[in-house]
C-alpha cells in the first residue's frame, strides 16, 4: 500500500487542529457511508479511506509519527519536481546515522501499529456480525459443534473479547515505543 496524504483525504491542511480534523471526518463520512451510497460500489472504499485518515490524525502520537513521514514525502515530492541532480557523498554525522536508525525503527514500528489497528478493526467487525447474528467464516465450526443460537454467540463473543485482550497491551506497548522513538527523533533533529 502506497503512501496515504491523510491530510488530502479528508480536505484538510496539515496545519489544522482537533477539531478541524473531527468536523471534517464527520462531514465526509456522513456523505460517503456505504449506507447512505448503496448504489456506488466505491462507497466502502472512501468511507475506509476516510476513516483511516481520521484514526491516524485524530490520535496525537500517532498524527505526530505520520507528521514525519508526510514531511519527508513533502520533501521528496519537492526534490523530484526540481531538476534531477546526482546526490554528493558527504560524510554522515553520528547523529544523523542514529536519526536515520531511528527513523527506520519508527516506520517498523509503524507497520506493526497499521497491522494492530487492522487487526482491531477485524474483530471489531465481528463482533459487529456476531450481534447482528451473523456468523463470522473463521467460527463456523463452532456451530458444526453444536449448541443453540445463544451459547454459539456466547462462544463466539468470548473468543473474540480474549483476542481483545491479547491485542489491546501490544497496541499499548507500541504506541509507547513509538512515542519514545519519535522522542528521540525530535531531540536529535534539534542536534542535526
Amino acid at each position: 500500500m502506497g503512501f496515504q496524504d491523510h491530510y488530502a483525504v479528508l480536505g484538510l491542511e496539515s496545519t489544522c487542529t482537533s477539531k478541524d480534523i473531527t468536523k471534517s471526518y464527520r462531514k465526509l463520512a456522513l456523505k460517503h457511508h456505504p449506507d447512505k451510497n448503496e448504489g456506488n460500489p466505491k462507497a466502502t472504499k472512501i468511507f475506509q479511506k476516510i476513516s483511516n485518515a481520521h484514526d491516524v490524525l485524530k490520535d496525537e502520537i500517532a498524527r505526530q509519527r505520520y507528521g514525519i513521514h508526510y514531511q519527508q514525502r513533502k520533501q521528496g515530492f519537492r526534490h523530484e519536481e526540481q531538476a534531477p541532480q546526482q546526490p554528493q557523498p558527504r560524510e554522515a554525522s553520528p547523529e544523523s546515522v542514529h536519526l536515520d536508525e531511528l527513523l527506520n525503527k519508527m516506520a517498523m514500528i509503524s507497520s506493526v501499529i497499521q497491522i494492530q489497528r487492522e487487526e482491531a478493526q477485524r474483530l471489531k467487525e465481528m463482533w459487529q456480525q456476531v450481534q447482528m447474528g451473523i456468523i463470522p467464516e473463521q467460527f463456523q465450526d463452532f456451530v458444526d459443534f453444536g449448541g443453540d443460537n445463544d451459547e454459539v454467540k456466547i462462544s463466539i463473543l468470548n473468543e473474540l473479547i480474549k483476542s481483545i485482550y491479547e491485542l489491546t497491551p501490544k497496541m499499548s506497548k507500541a504506541k509507547a515505543l513509538a512515542a519514545e522513538i519519535f522522542a528521540q527523533i525530535e531531540e536529535l533533529r534539534k542536534q542535526v
